[in-house]
Formats: C-alpha cells, sequence, structure tokens
C-alpha cells in the first residue's frame, strides 16, 4: 500500500489555487460540500460528489476544474482524505483523479477494517441525494436532522 498523499506548505497551495483562479465564494462552497460529504456519507466516490454540486449549482464548476479544486483539498489538513484504490488497496492499479474517494478520516486513521466495511455496506444501495439547503446543514459535524426516529 503507497502512503496517504503528502500535506502541501501553504505557499504550495496558495499557487495551486492562483492557479485554479476560482472565486473565494465558489472555493468556500466546495469546502462546504466536501466537508458535508465527510459527515453524511463518510465515503464517496468523488464522481457522485461532481454530480450532486453539479445538479445543485448549474454551472459553478466544470469537471476539470472540479478534479483541480480536489487535487488541492486531496493536499491540505482536513479531518477527510480525498484517496485512490492504490492508496486503499494492495496491488490496484493507478487510478485517474476523478475515480479517487472522499474518505472520512475515521475509516482509516485507526485501521482499515473501518473503511473496508463501509464499502462493503454501501454496495448496491442507492445514493440519497438531499435538497441543496438541507445537505449542507451535515457541514455541522453535530448536525442531527430532526425526524420523527430521532424524536
Amino acid at each position: 500500500m503507497s502512503r496517504f498523499p503528502r500535506i502541501y506548505a501553504e505557499s504550495t497551495i496558495t499557487r495551486m489555487n492562483k492557479k485554479l483562479a476560482l472565486p473565494q465564494e465558489t472555493m468556500s462552497l466546495l469546502y462546504d460540500y466536501f466537508e458535508t460529504f465527510a459527515n453524511l456519507y463518510q465515503l464517496l466516490p468523488l464522481k457522485d460528489a461532481y454530480k450532486i454540486i453539479s445538479r445543485q449549482n448549474k454551472g459553478l464548476i466544470t469537471l476539470d476544474e472540479f478534479i483541480a479544486f480536489s487535487e488541492i483539498a486531496r493536499h491540505e489538513k482536513h479531518y477527510y482524505y480525498i484517496l485512490a484504490k492504490d492508496e486503499l488497496y494492495l496491488d490496484a492499479p493507478k487510478e485517474e483523479p476523478i475515480d479517487r474517494e472522499l474518505v472520512h478520516s475515521c475509516l482509516v486513521d485507526i485501521d482499515y477494517e473501518d473503511y473496508y466495511n463501509m464499502v462493503k455496506h454501501q454496495a448496491g444501495k442507492p445514493l440519497k441525494i438531499l435538497p441543496k439547503q438541507e445537505l449542507l446543514k451535515y457541514k455541522d459535524d453535530m448536525y442531527i436532522a430532526d425526524t420523527p426516529y430521532v424524536r
């Protein structure tokens, strides 16, 4: 297994952000989505993340911009990782950047077994996509939706 992506120096991240040249509001919204995805789904393929963001924000970002943004986020310190299969499995082939996954740190920081179990639990199940305003409430890792089951 290869090691996790290296955390880049702030100056390198700043250069990458300038090259990407997305408006600050767009960058903030993308970070909000990534935090939301980590909290709500814990494991989400970047392809699905892009689909959700694109559907809820028509024309916000191109696929190439999304991949570039995820490459920046991949090398920053967060409570989630953006990982490829070759970073999670022995002898896995190299993947394209869009084939990576957003993975909550709780699934891989101590033992990969939690990650493997989540993959099994999610297999074959449909992805629940909430409306934008409800979805983004999960950016707060303490948020719990008010449902009859919670009450």
